[in-house]
């Protein structure tokens, strides 16, 4: 009998909680207290189970909320950790515009938009080269923002 494959978004999902488990485990390593991460982390396989047996948007969505909170928590990790290291530089502005491209994915365009605020902010600190580098990530997410 032929196993039934999986839905796209569920294997999506599934990678993603994996790219979270990885980043929680790296944060743990470089020091940093991931307690509320992790706590908010626990149950998450568990809703994942849920959405992929009922399929329920309310479902999925709870699990893509959930994985949301965790990607800004660890955000807050990163960007603290390069602003210690070495001031602003395009690794900090990469990571929020991952996380931005993540939201508008999910349609979540409210807290893509607060994000791409804290971009342009991080964006006039920088040096004029490092702005050459990454002014067309810049300028593909305001296009899909506006």
């Amino acid at each position: 009998m032929k196993e039934k494959e999986e839905p796209e978004i569920i294997v999506k999902l599934k990678e993603e909680i994996e790219e979270i488990k990885k980043a929680l485990t790296e944060s743990r390593k470089k020091g940093y207290d991931v307690t509320i991460p992790s706590l908010l982390f626990m149950n998450l396989p568990a809703k994942l189970q849920i959405a992929a047996v009922t399929l329920d948007d309310k479902d999925i969505k709870k699990v893509k909320t959930k994985l949301n909170q965790l990607r800004e928590e660890l955000n807050v990790y990163n960007l603290e950790s390069f602003k210690k290291e070495e001031g602003v530089n395009n690794k900090e502005i990469d990571i929020l515009v991952d996380n931005t491209k993540r939201l508008i994915e999910n349609n979540n365009i409210q807290e893509a938009k607060t994000n791409y605020a804290k971009i342009e902010q991080l964006y006039k600190e920088l040096p004029g080269d490092k702005k050459k580098q990454i002014f067309d990530k810049c300028a593909e997410l305001h296009k899909k923002l506006s």
